[in-house]
């Protein structure tokens, strides 16, 4: 059976290329050999079931749409319980209900990283970037932060006060643009073909989608 992504030559039997690691297949209809062609892209339903079954995987790949379903979940869950907590509240006049954004944001998190790992890993990236990713925009906004409490204490000094602001503002906001940027192509990036140094490529492997 040949891999049509090295053209190595293996056993008739075998479900993965020696060489590369491309899965292989018959087609049950024709009986011609090849290698997988890809599967189905992965749809809403089916993200929020991986995410948490691979709920502690920092292992292995994840697609875009897998992970942007669950960017979309996490959002869309978050603001949902955002609107019922708004309606308790007013309609029990109590706080209790303001709990239930929290529980969620912490029943997401873990596989939220998790996820976000197997997404860097698609593009050939550690999943340690997540930090690199995430400190920048956590420095900029503590320095817009900074910046307008330091124009409020020293609000005396107009135009001392005025020019820590925009420059502390400034360096905020340029850090948290271009970290975002950069999360933003890397995320979005569509993932190497076939096999890398963290796994079969997640388009081509049913293994992964369990």
């Amino acid at each position: 059976m040949k891999c049509s992504t090295c053209g190595q030559d293996n056993i008739s039997n075998a479900q993965f290329c020696g060489i590369c690691g491309t899965p292989l297949v018959v087609s049950q209809a024709s009986g011609v050999e090849g290698t997988f062609s890809g599967l189905p892209m992965v749809k809403f339903p089916d993200a929020i079931m991986l995410g948490f079954s691979n709920y502690f995987s920092f292992r292995g790949r994840s697609t875009r749409a897998e992970y942007w379903w669950w960017v979309l979940f996490t959002i869309a869950g978050s603001s949902i319980l955002g609107f019922v907590e708004t309606i308790i509240n007013v309609w029990a006049e109590t706080g209790q209900a303001s709990l239930l954004r929290p529980l969620f944001g912490l029943v997401t998190i873990v596989p939220s990283i998790a996820l976000g790992s197997r997404r860097l890993h698609d593009i050939g990236k550690s999943g340690w970037w997540q930090l690199g990713l995430t400190l920048p925009i956590l420095f900029g906004v503590i320095l817009m932060i900074l910046g307008v409490v330091f124009a409020f204490i020293s609000g005396s000094d107009g135009d001392a006060s005025l020019v820590a602001l925009l420059i502390l503002v400034g360096l905020g906001l340029c850090a948290f643009v271009v970290s975002f940027i950069y999360w933003l192509r890397w995320f979005a990036r569509q993932g190497e073909d076939g096999p890398n140094k963290y796994g079969p490529d997640p388009r081509k492997s049913t293994s992964l989608r369990v």
